[in-house]
């Protein structure tokens, strides 16, 4: 049977959401939401209707019914079994992301919609285009739902369709938990990913070689080999991530390695890269003679991603500026280039499926970055930006 819309509501568990004096109260979507007696009449008064019933009845997927205020009044078995719960009467009146434990929504008093990470939250954003703009409105939504402790990430489509009943403004709000296909996108997408990187430099570098026969050839010779070792390796690092799912079984190989050497390969990555063309490179390192013990096939992952964004950032014509940095403690890598990164997108940089892109399985460089950097290679992955100073990304690997 479905979850209608009969029965009372329940008080308001976020207390009052009126705005604070002085205070803008949200970030994104209005924050004003009805009270206990007022929902309860609004309940009331749209209860029992055969549409509202036939769609709860009909409709196979996830499905949620929210008023001009996003609050729940009525969500179909489906989505009930979905959230692991028996009733929905502890959801009337709730906010989707508060009814998915959603961290972010308990950040504003005035709950899902209002903090600073709503502005980029597909289902909060669909359901503000559905008010506003009376249309329907898809988006896909990256969620970190937060359950005894335990954090899982959620990737939805979220579908809200506007509705006028009875003189009110409703959204029938359309849920497709499409996790497991973003997982598998994801995983695909970053073997081609990563894997091209290093297949384009190859490529690149031999074309370089067939078209010189002089004694250069020795030295083409020698990063054909070494770009075609590093492939090698790559592919037995993507095979575990793509069979495991995680890094808890991939485990680095690491060996001491001239830091000249090092920036070398990191410069070879992003001169053979499409990415490049057109758009100048600057390298600034230490004039001193030191080795890094690390596993320089996964570091090079780290900052090939870090150089090559920096590349897909920068307008043709436009510079990037690497930077290498040597204490008794630590070596610094760190890459500049002049685009911003609006403050919305910036949040969510290093969070596993978010991206600015739109699509299945993006949501991949920096987030490997991180977990590669961090992770595996025990450093630190931090970036820092402005319209002012641009952006740069920085990797700290203790020495």
């Amino acid at each position: 049977m479905p979850t209608s819309l009969e029965g009372s509501a329940p008080a308001d568990p976020l207390g009052s959401t009126n705005e604070m004096p002085g205070a803008p109260g949200t970030y994104f979507a209005k924050p004003e939401r009805l009270d206990e007696h007022e929902l309860k009449q609004q309940l009331q008064e749209l209860s029992g209707h055969p549409l509202l019933g036939t769609l709860l009845e009909t409709v196979g997927g996830l499905l949620a019914i929210v008023n001009e205020h996003r609050q729940i009044l009525a969500i179909n078995e489906t989505l009930l079994g979905f959230l692991g719960l028996d009733s929905a009467e502890k959801l009337l009146g709730l906010r989707l992301g508060e009814a998915l434990q959603c961290p972010h929504a308990s950040e504003m008093d005035a709950g899902c919609g209002t903090s600073k990470f709503c502005s980029t939250c597909g289902a909060a954003i669909a359901q503000t285009v559905a008010l506003h703009d009376h249309r329907e409105a898809e988006r896909f939504c990256a969620l970190e739902t937060v359950q005894n402790s335990v954090t899982t990430p959620l990737f939805l489509r979220v579908r809200a369709t506007p509705l006028g009943l009875e003189g009110r403004h409703l959204i029938l709000v359309f849920i497709d938990d499409i996790t497991r296909q973003q997982q598998s996108a994801f995983a695909e997408r970053a073997f081609f990913h990563d894997l091209n990187n290093t297949l384009t430099s190859l490529f690149y570098a031999s074309l370089t070689l067939a078209h010189e026969a002089t004694g250069s050839q020795v030295a083409g010779a020698s990063e054909v080999f070494q770009l075609t070792e590093r492939v090698v390796r790559e592919l037995e690092l993507q095979r575990q991530l793509t069979s495991n799912a995680s890094v808890d079984n991939l485990r680095p190989l690491p060996k001491a390695t001239p830091l000249d050497a090092i920036i070398n390969d990191w410069r070879s990555l992003i001169t053979h890269h499409p990415a490049s063309s057109g758009k100048r490179t600057a390298i600034t390192s230490p004039q001193c003679a030191i080795t890094v013990t690390t596993d320089t096939t996964l570091l090079l992952r780290v900052l090939g991603n870090m150089a090559i964004n920096a590349l897909e950032a920068t307008p043709p014509g436009g510079e990037i500026r690497m930077q290498v940095g040597v204490t008794p403690e630590r070596v610094s890598f760190e890459v500049w280039n002049e685009t911003a990164i609006p403050p919305a997108n910036a949040r969510r940089v290093f969070q596993r499926n978010f991206s600015t892109k739109g699509s299945l399985g993006r949501g991949l460089g920096t987030f490997s970055m991180k977990l590669i950097g961090e992770q595996l290679l025990g450093g630190r992955v931090e970036f820092a930006s402005s319209v002012v100073e641009g952006t740069t990304f920085r990797f700290t690997l203790p020495n």
